[in-house]
């Protein structure tokens, strides 16, 4: 049972480092993703993974900042916040005022620890080389990264919860690390059902292809700009994709 709170500077210290290390792990995970799908357009050069890729960092770094910004806000203005718990401790009005600059600086923290600058893929998609079982392979690398985010959730709980045992004031940090993380692993639920769109697309794609090219209504080679082309239309709900695709 913890029943100690110490606040010094050494702990307020603390609190602010361990907080950026969860952060910064959230961050590593979506940096792994990040090129994990560079990898894989650099590959194809497939314009329509292309796109979710840029799809995707952009949604991280614009709704999922604004989102994971939200939740830490009402967490901070409210009867669980850290200022929120030195009062209830009796703390006083000069721990207080330090505890609403902590909770400052732990928002900073989401600016530049967990959303930092990460470049879109710039693949030549002229030409594409995909398969099948290249799409299974994104649904992979997204399940991989949404797993991971929860682990860094379950095992940032266990180290808060380590501290907590010697200092209390360390309770007031796991519900924004919780709701974070949940914030992040949740925001891409949607991603694996897109994916499976892209694929019933590309097979339509190429069985319109190779039904076209058996009765010579297209002429193979890669020579000509009007030649084997197939065109995705798929709506996102965040952003259009209208591009032409050319088979090699």
């Amino acid at each position: 049972m913890y029943t100690r709170m110490s606040f010094d500077t050494p702990e307020q210290r603390d609190i602010i480092y361990t907080y950026q290390m969860i952060l910064e792990r959230i961050a590593g995970a979506t940096r792994g993703l990040a090129m994990d799908m560079n990898e894989i357009c650099e590959r194809t050069h497939y314009e329509p993974f292309v796109e979710l890729a840029k799809m995707y960092l952009r949604f991280y770094q614009e709704t999922v900042k604004a989102g994971v910004r939200r939740q830490y806000d009402q967490w901070s203005n409210g009867d669980t916040s850290l200022r929120a718990y030195v009062l209830h401790m009796d703390g006083g009005e000069d721990a207080a005022r330090t505890a609403e600059m902590l909770q400052n600086q732990l928002r900073d923290a989401i600016e530049y620890e967990m959303f930092p600058r990460i470049d879109p893929p710039n693949s030549n998609t002229s030409f594409f080389d995909v398969v099948a079982s290249d799409f299974d392979v994104l649904n992979s690398m997204l399940d991989k990264y949404v797993r991971e985010v929860q682990r860094i959730r379950f095992e940032s709980i266990g180290v808060v919860e380590r501290k907590l045992v010697d200092n209390s004031v360390f309770t007031c940090i796991k519900e924004p690390t919780v709701l974070a993380a949940d914030f992040v692993s949740g925001s891409f639920d949607d991603l694996p059902r897109k994916i499976d769109e892209l694929k019933r697309d590309w097979r339509n794609n190429q069985r319109v292809f190779d039904s076209d090219t058996e009765h010579g209504s297209v002429q193979t080679g890669i020579d000509s700009k009007t030649k084997g082309e197939a065109t995705l239309v798929e709506n996102f709900g965040i952003f259009d994709v209208l591009k032409k695709s050319r088979r090699r």
